[in-house]
């Protein structure tokens, strides 16, 4: 959750793009375990700032703002309260630095959190944020090919209140929902607050335990996904219409 250096390959490929002329670059979010507020990347991106107009595209599973990156994702990385306030006054202090570097005040736009905040500092330097669920699902023409189905099963690694503000699972289980299709979601472990959005449920840690879902992931995951189907089917035969 430290101060880390983002010059790893997305930074790289930015700027390699960048420099051969790219006329849109897509950018996608996510996966960075820390909480930089993007620093590193516009470090290592030094004269490739501020981009053109409508070059780069940032590619976001979340709403969540700058200054609320710590708060919404420190605790999902081991972060305590203490730690969690820390990083909250550095993102203050980076958005004011941005906003000064480039006379764009990231603080409170939808967002710009993601990834620890490297939206935000990608959004200051001149991208676009766009919703990445939105992207994908348009690309692979998803929200129509969902409407012929008969169950949607999704999840992923930990699936809490921040799945259903923003992230693909949580707008697939909202699309569903939209045109009555049952829903289960198997995850690696489910918040208490958050696993009433599917039809039925399952985590893979409370039903084999923490050894067996790291020692052997995809039984473990045949193993909850079975449970959330009983689950659902026996939920489904209760049911007056069913019975």
């Amino acid at each position: 959750m430290g101060r880390i250096d983002h010059r790893n390959r997305r930074t790289n490929l930015i700027r390699e793009a960048v420099e051969l002329g790219a006329t849109k670059i897509l950018v996608g979010m996510g996966g960075v375990a820390t909480t930089d507020g993007g620093r590193g990347a516009l470090a290592a991106l030094t004269s490739d700032v501020p981009f053109a107009d409508g070059t780069v595209e940032v590619l976001v599973d979340t709403s969540t703002p700058f200054l609320q990156a710590a708060e919404v994702f420190g605790p999902q990385k081991g972060a305590d309260s203490e730690l969690i306030e820390r990083l909250t006054r550095r993102l203050s202090a980076d958005a004011v630095e941005w906003l000064d570097r480039f006379g764009i005040d990231v603080r409170d736009v939808p967002g710009s959190g993601a990834a620890g905040g490297l939206a935000g500092a990608l959004y200051a330097a001149g991208a676009t944020i766009r919703d990445g669920v939105e992207v994908v699902a348009d690309y692979l023409r998803l929200w129509e090919v969902l409407r012929e189905v008969d169950l949607v099963i999704t999840g992923e690694g930990a699936f809490d209140h921040t799945s259903i503000n923003g992230k693909g699972p949580g707008c697939v289980l909202a699309e569903a929902r939209k045109h009555g299709i049952p829903t289960l979601v198997v995850a690696g472990s489910i918040a208490t607050d958050a696993g009433h959005i599917a039809s039925a449920h399952a985590s893979i840690v409370e039903i084999v335990g923490q050894a067996a879902a790291f020692e052997t992931p995809s039984r473990a995951l045949r193993v909850a996904t079975a449970h959330a189907l009983d689950q659902y089917i026996n939920g489904r035969e209760s049911t007056p219409e069913h019975r």
